[in-house]
């Protein structure tokens, strides 16, 4: 037969969240979160970065990259088909 207890168990959860460009913190919206874990031969041997960004901010670093990193819609529904 079993026998049970209740315990208590800690857990941690995100308080609040800030940009990592501008410092504003994010609240009751969407933003970009990444985290990028680098192996060796980069120049950040086995370090671990972490980011989270706000919309207006990930706005403009996006404008300033080469190619766009946003799909087209006909690209999306074509990688679902078979």
């Amino acid at each position: 037969m079993r026998q049970y207890k209740t315990i208590q168990v800690s857990k941690r959860v995100i308080d609040r969240v800030r940009c990592n460009c501008c410092a504003r913190l994010i609240q009751d919206e969407e933003y970009f979160s990444a985290v990028k874990h680098w192996g060796y031969r980069s120049p950040y041997d086995t370090e671990v970065h972490a980011m989270d960004v706000c919309t207006d901010c990930y706005e403009k670093w996006i404008r300033s990259f080469a190619v766009s990193p946003v799909l087209e819609e006909e690209s999306q529904s074509e990688e679902g088909c078979i």
